[in-house]
């Protein structure tokens, strides 16, 4: 009996152990693929090689102002600003995509342009004439209103939505597909998320943060985007945290002037708490342009050495704990941001600066060089354009853009600063650069060796593996999924924050009214409801008219709303509030209709910050929401009011309401250094389904031949012409419509068709053909058919079929097959001559055209000669066939195209 107690207790113990262990390797465990010692020890000594011309350009981070469809120019700007002059961040903007709608319906198609564009930005990069290094692609990506390529990707609902529900997998599941659908598309670096803590009073209205913190509560913030980023990091995406030190307590939006922190500094160590909280989970930091009054006086953090300085560990400010980001990025806000230029334009200038000859009037080299002396990585100026194009940038437009060649100007005079006695500022920055895209290279498969030698065999494109959550059954990603995800969030954070939920019933319809500005919930209320009424000032603010007063204005905007309630006998109102300006109209309406027993039901599109002290009291008004203007929210608002759908009641909010505080009820993250559990396995794994650009040898060649294929291909044949012609709708269809292809693509094709089922076949026709099917078998749109279609044009090799070039065929194989017509026709006009001669007397005696014939076909066989010639003949016949059915381009596209 007593051993067998021992034995129940060894066991036990044995469970425990084991149990403990798993712990702590869940725990503990870090980054597999983190760099080794020794790869960052090889980095930190190459960047010490690295000469300050070849390796300033890492320092910025610029846009590039260039549209999609202009990639393949002549004289391109992004060649001059990347591979020539080698900026080595680029930050995407909106500009970069304008129309793209109306060039592709489809999301995937959509996809596919945005991801030509940035391969297009990365080979520039990868055959630079200064460090042969990918590029980081930058993008904010917080929902539908900071967001560049909303055109694009569905984007996710704002901080504040997401934060509602204060489900932790729900958010890490938005995390994922956020990191997803930017890899996917080339982008390997999100500027978020917002970190800064919403500390607005009830009824004040914060116009920069709005939505986008996750919380009140500094403790609510490090947890909900511990869990977010967590998300975002499995896709192996850069997350730059923001905007330090703070927006949450600030004078002024820095946007429109310089912004002071108006806090304590207790306060202020609040604002910092999620950086303490977040190191492990971010790569690095972007700071805001906010000054600390009782730091450095008006000087804003990006060129204070006092605060930027906290970041890292050498902070000389005893009271308040650095943050210790030794080994991370710190990145400038836009540099053309109000806040920072106003500040330039009132400082003393510098005595030892040239002549400011700057278009804006701000001399951005000095910024630029107070910023990096401040301790940043990387300087951001998102405002660069064409010097053709300043004529749109005039008065108060003028104030932050900077030209391409003043944007060259400042690299050229920041690279100068460094060569006198600042290089080992310059290193240490360079080296962090490095490090961060070395480590992004080794997550997709390539070595660190290749890296630095700039023989990058392996770069990640476009195809990462989609989470589990949003893959279709055929294992690519279901745009279906994605809206289902972001519904179920958006539903999940509809909340009933004070009385009660409205029901429409066939009794009440005709007494219902609707309030709303956006557009298309207008269209879907006018197919169910009749009294509707769309403010149109909602979209753009009315003018005051000349001589008008203050009250009079007042009453003209107001009258449209007194004259709807007038008309309509409105017992209930359903009012959508998408903004503070729509919190000002509806007091109008609670004005209008206090002598009357109407219920107001107020659809919430925005923070409750912004509901008024008067509003929030009102027993007599319900309030309700998802605190988002997502697409997907005010079909949601239609399904609570019709009764689908019942908005939770036991709120709990993030930040306060009603004087009551935050609550925070989404776990505290496991303790130790975060694992990110990468969905897509290991390096090989991801490398598998990648598109792969090899760039040891043959960039120029690609180059070469695709501006050969693009001059010899006049048009597309015609029966491809009309098959396209559905999909864009009959406008017209050209190759440069079509490609690029990048180069990438043609090597990818190059690997495609280079398969077993194509080695040895010497017929063009069959091995086109076989070409040909596999496109359609591939789950491709019809735009990247056609593309690789084109592509086959340039990809068949040697071994398979014969190279094709253009040029070749022009100076050889025409030579050739005008040598062999000539041969043919001497040899046409010897037989004639010899059967003149031979039966000339036989077939001018010949009694009929039948019998003549016969003589002829007699003397062919007759006479050895003579056959001997034919059979030459014949031969050269079909060897000219042959050469003019294989080489000329026009005869292959038809024949391909069949």
């Amino acid at each position: 009996m007593r051993q067998h107690k021992l034995q129940r207790r060894s066991l036990l113990s044995t469970l425990c152990f084991i149990i403990c262990c798993l712990l702590f390797i869940t725990t503990t465990q870090a980054d597999t693929f983190a760099l080794t010692a020794s790869e960052q020890q090889k980095i930190k000594e190459w960047a010490q090689t690295i000469k300050v011309e070849d390796g300033v350009g890492q320092l910025f981070m610029i846009n590039i102002p260039l549209h999609f469809s202009k990639t393949q120019d002549s004289d391109p700007v992004h060649k001059k600003l990347i591979e020539d002059e080698g900026f080595g961040a680029i930050i995407l903007q909106s500009a970069n995509f304008h129309y793209l709608k109306k060039r592709a319906e489809t999301e995937e198609e959509r996809i596919s342009i945005v991801t030509n564009f940035v391969s297009n930005m990365q080979y520039r990069a990868l055959a630079g004439k200064h460090l042969k290094t990918p590029l980081f692609i930058a993008a904010d990506f917080e929902g539908p209103r900071f967001n560049p390529i909303k055109s694009v990707l569905t984007p996710p609902p704002p901080a504040l939505t997401l934060a509602t529900t204060q489900d932790r997998d729900l958010i890490v599941d938005t995390g994922k597909v956020v990191g997803y659908q930017l890899a996917s598309s080339g982008i390997n670096m999100i500027l978020g998320p917002v970190l800064d803590i919403e500390e607005s009073r009830q009824g004040s209205y914060n116009s920069l943060l709005k939505n986008r913190s996750f919380s009140s509560s500094p403790e609510g913030v490090s947890r909900i985007a511990a869990y977010y980023i967590k998300g975002l990091r499995e896709s192996g995406i850069t997350v730059i945290g923001k905007h330090f030190p703070g927006l949450g307590k600030i004078d002024v939006n820095p946007h429109a002037g310089v912004a002071s922190f108006i806090g304590s500094e207790q306060d202020f160590k609040q604002q910092m708490t999620p950086y303490y909280a977040l190191k492990d989970y971010l790569n690095g930091i972007m700071t805001s342009h906010v000054a600390v009054d009782f730091l450095d006086g008006k000087t804003p953090a990006t060129t204070s050495k006092k605060i930027t300085g906290l970041i890292r560990s050498d902070s000389n400010i005893s009271t308040i704990r650095a943050l210790n980001y030794d080994n991370k990025l710190v990145i400038t806000d836009d540099m053309g941001m109000s806040s920072i230029t106003d500040y330039e334009k009132t400082r003393s200038g510098d005595s030892t600066a040239p002549t400011n000859d700057y278009y804006s009037g701000i001399d951005y080299a000095a910024l630029a060089i107070d910023a990096f002396d401040s301790g940043h990585d990387i300087l951001m100026f998102a405002k660069v354009i064409l010097a053709s194009e300043k004529y749109k940038y005039t008065g108060d437009k003028r104030s932050g853009v900077i030209t391409v060649e003043e944007i060259i100007r400042v690299k050229e005079r920041l690279a100068s600063y460094i060569r006198n006695g600042n290089k080992q500022h310059f290193q240490k920055s360079l080296n962090r650069i490095l490090q961060a895209k070395a480590y992004n290279y080794k997550l997709h498969g390539g070595s660190v060796d290749n890296f630095i030698k700039g023989r990058m065999k392996k770069v990640i494109n476009s195809r990462v593996i989609p989470p589990s959550i949003i893959k279709s059954d055929d294992g690519y990603t279901d745009t279906k999924k994605i809206e289902n995800l972001h519904r179920d969030t958006i539903i999940k954070s509809y909340v009933l924050l004070q009385g009660n939920t409205p029901i429409i019933t066939r009794l009440n319809q005709r007494t219902s009214c609707f309030f709303t500005s956006h557009r298309a919930n207008y269209n879907a209320l006018k197919t169910k409801y009749d009294r509707i009424h769309i403010s149109e000032s909602a979209h753009s603010k009315t003018p005051i008219h000349d001589n008008e007063t203050i009250a009079d204005y007042l009453r003209r905007i107001q009258q449209p709303i007194k004259d709807f309630l007038v008309a309509n006998d409105c017992q209930q109102i359903y009012f959508e509030a998408n903004k503070k300006e729509d919190i000002d109209r509806l007091e109008n309406i609670i004005n209008f209709t206090k002598d009357k027993a109407v219920s107001i039901y107020v659809l919430l599109h925005q923070t409750p910050i912004i509901i008024s002290k008067a509003i929030s009291e009102n027993k007599n008004i319900s309030i309700m929401g998802a605190f988002t203007t997502h697409s997907l929210s005010y079909p949601i608002d239609i399904q609570v009011i019709n009764g689908d759908l019942a908005p939770r009641k036991n709120r709990v909010l993030t930040i306060p309401y009603q004087q009551k505080p935050a609550s925070i009820n989404i776990p505290k993250p496991a303790s130790g250094e975060l694992i990110f559990d990468y969905e897509i396995g290991h390096a090989k794994a991801i490398t598998k389904d990648l598109i792969i650009l090899d760039l040891e040898d043959d960039n120029q060649k690609l180059t070469e031949n695709f501006n050969t294929f693009k001059e010899n291909v006049g048009r597309i044949p015609d029966n491809l012409q009309n098959s396209l012609g559905v999909a864009f709708k009959d406008k017209n269809i050209t190759i440069r419509r079509l490609i690029p292809p990048s180069i990438d693509q043609v090597k990818y094709y190059n690997e495609m068709i280079n398969t077993e089922k194509t080695k040895g076949i010497k017929n063009i026709n069959k091995l086109l053909k076989i070409i040909n099917d596999d496109i359609d078998n591939r789950d491709f749109s019809l735009i990247d058919k056609t593309r690789y279609k084109l592509l086959a044009l340039l990809s068949i090799q040697k071994e398979n079929a014969g190279a094709f070039d253009v040029d070749t065929y022009k100076n050889n194989h025409g030579y050739y097959t005008n040598i062999l017509l000539f041969l043919i026709t001497i040899t046409m006009l010897l037989i004639l001559l010899y059967i003149i001669e031979f039966t000339r007397r036989d077939v001018l005696n010949s009694s009929s055209l039948k019998h003549a014939v016969f003589v002829l076909i007699k003397q062919l066989f007759t006479r050895p000669q003579l056959l001997m010639i034919m059979i030459l003949l014949a031969s050269m016949m079909t060897l000219l066939v042959a050469r003019l059915k294989h080489l000329p381009l026009n005869e292959l596209i038809a024949v391909f195209f069949k």
